[in-house]
């Protein structure tokens, strides 16, 4: 099937929904799919975002421009003058580089009946009538309904170009495909949206390999564009190829498409391009400015450089604004929160989701998927931050729940594999008896795959398993081959790879090698401190290990060191009240007076 190109129909409700009707009856005819916004009450920000995702998905727009002015924002759209709602979508879309004809109603043209405007509505609608006039833009008379129509057909040569280049796109993009007439527009969403949803999958399943944070952020736009199963796998890369190949492709586009290319590095790059050049323009368009940053961060976010993407997210908030658009101003801080996290200030991401939350449940409910999807977010910085005085502070005390509420958030971040681990097995397993470690890691290569992270999770509890029955050179084969694997999939300094080097570093401490477990933990807290920085959560943990290794072989000076430095980083990202801070201040007094040290963690 042709693909149709979409004509966005610009006018004043009140006044011309009958001319706009005939205008979209008339582009049906031709062969074009007609599209408009009714202008109702809400807050000026959705609408006006709205109206931009309108435009920018038409090929040209066609404004019937009347007398009356119609409804306007609040305050005037930023790098607009005051100016209507009807008014914008053809500013907009000027500025975005789109076709605008303009079809000027005359004296006596049959419009809807509807109220007089104020008079300083009516001028400045006649300002703008005679701004338009003025230029060089196309522009067509129309006294009747049928000379409406007139010219509307017309336009079928004018028209005909943008069938032609969409018919051209969608065979250079989607030949052999058969796609239906919607499949290039949902491709289109689908790039875009994709390191959104590929973050939204990490949050929700970490520990994954970047393949499956990519096909759950398949499944999840599948579901909400209505395509059906495997197309984005089987379709997104052709059309990615395609965009980097085509001359005319944005910069934005361009680091949709090296992101959808895995091409981390150069989608940073090209997000950073777009973001400059979308702030040089006049004016400055600030919805791309703010898009680009997004997608430079999901770019760093993919490559791990934590500190980078949290400053691309802060950037993109600093240029939100709850009145401009408050669904985009909530969104980049559920973004801005989950970079914030990363780097360790649990505390300070509660608070920005929080805040974000709050105009969500406002704006879109709290049924919403996007609200249900921030609060099942927070609830897994609550869990993990455990400092319950301070969430009571912030008004979120309610939002506490039992773990197994949570979805697994953060990964093992170091934590024994065995209980958390066997109630993994008992929900993924088919076997009857899930303590049969060795049996359910054979059970879950066949159905997941050797490198799924279900499976490796039940290789470190053979591992556990194993050291339990005393078979300690067992136990560290199984964690090293995790280990290796780790490292091939993730890379040997992802956070997941080196909580699981931690893991094995604390089993060789428990198991007597103090010197091997040393040397792990070493390594361990430099490869930290490079990605997450000296004063992550994490790195404080391999501080407060490391100083367990040195306290049992006597190095008491180099542990009280390292004790402390747990110490001093967990209190000033967690605070004096969090459980972690509280087992580091312990083990610094334990040493001090010469106690047993406490357990690893």
């Amino acid at each position: 099937m042709t693909t149709r190109p979409v004509i966005f129909i610009s006018a004043v409700s009140r006044e011309l929904t009958t001319a706009r009707q005939s205008v979209a009856n008339c582009l049906t005819a031709l062969g074009y799919t007609p599209d408009f916004q009714d202008i109702f009450p809400m807050a000026s920000g959705p609408l006006l975002q709205m109206l931009r995702d309108k435009v920018d998905r038409a090929s040209a727009v066609i404004q019937v421009v009347g007398e009356s002015y119609g409804a306007e924002p609040e305050a005037p759209p930023p790098g607009f003058e005051r100016c209507s709602y009807t008014q914008f979508e053809a500013l907009y879309a000027l500025q975005r580089g789109k076709k605008v004809y303009y079809l000027f109603t005359g004296p006596g043209f049959p419009a809807d009946p509807h109220p007089p405007e104020p008079d300083d509505l009516r001028t400045l609608q006649s300002t703008y009538r005679t701004s338009i006039k003025a230029t060089s833009h196309l522009r067509y008379p129309a006294a009747t309904l049928p000379e409406l129509e007139n010219t509307v057909l017309r336009l079928r040569d004018d028209l005909a170009q943008l069938r032609i280049e969409a018919q051209r796109w969608a065979a250079d993009t989607t030949r052999g495909i058969g796609t239906l007439d919607h499949k290039l527009d949902a491709l289109l969403q689908a790039l875009r949206s994709l390191p959104a949803a590929t973050a939204q999958a990490a949050s929700g399943k970490s520990g994954t390999t970047p393949a499956e944070r990519i096909a759950a952020a398949y499944e999840t736009l599948e579901r909400d564009l209505k395509l059906p199963p495997g197309t984005l796998k089987s379709e997104l890369p052709a059309l990615a190829a395609r965009l980097l190949q085509a001359p005319d492709t944005s910069a934005l586009d361009r680091a949709y498409a090296l992101f959808a290319e895995k091409k981390y590095a150069e989608s940073e790059t090209a997000a950073l391009a777009a973001h400059a050049e979308a702030l040089r323009r006049q004016p400055p368009d600030i919805t791309t400015a703010i898009q680009a940053l997004e997608a430079a961060g999901s770019a760093a976010t993919a490559q791990i450089h934590y500190p980078a993407a949290l400053a691309h997210y802060e950037k993109a908030a600093d240029l939100t604004s709850q009145d401009r658009d408050p669904v985009e101003w909530a969104r980049v801080r559920w973004r801005w929160a989950l970079a914030v996290y990363y780097r360790g200030d649990t505390l300070r991401a509660v608070e920005i989701l929080h805040t974000a939350i709050l105009v969500e449940e406002r704006l879109l409910g709290p049924e919403h998927p996007a609200t249900l999807a921030s609060r099942n977010i927070l609830l897994g910085f609550v869990w993990d931050w455990r400092a319950e005085p301070e969430l009571k502070m912030l008004g979120i005390h309610d939002d506490l729940r039992e773990p197994g509420h949570l979805g697994t958030f953060v990964g093992s971040k170091g934590t024994s594999a065995d209980a958390r681990v066997a109630q993994h097995l008992r929900r993924e397993s088919e076997l009857e008896h899930p303590t049969d470690a060795q049996a359910a890691v054979q059970a879950l290569t066949l159905k997941l795959g050797s490198e799924h992270p279900r499976t490796l999770a039940s290789r470190n509890y053979l591992a556990e398993r194993l050291r339990l029955q005393g078979k300690s050179e067992e136990a560290d084969v199984e964690n090293r081959a995790v280990l290796a694997i780790e490292a091939r999939v993730l890379g040997a300094e992802h956070p997941e790879t080196l909580a699981s080097r931690n893991n094995l570093a604390n089993a060789l401490w428990v198991h007597g090698k103090y010197a091997e477990a040393e040397e792990e933990h070493r390594t361990v807290l430099a490869a930290t401190e490079r990605v997450l920085g000296p004063e992550h959560p994490e790195t404080s943990r391999s501080h407060y290990n490391l100083a367990l290794c040195l306290a049992t072989q006597k190095k008491l000076e180099e542990a009280k060191r390292e004790a402390g430095a747990a110490f001093a980083g967990r209190r000033k990202m967690l605070g004096e009240a969090h459980p972690h801070t509280v087992q580091a201040k312990k083990l610094v007094d334990q040493l001090e007076g010469i106690q047993p040290p406490l357990p690893g963690c």
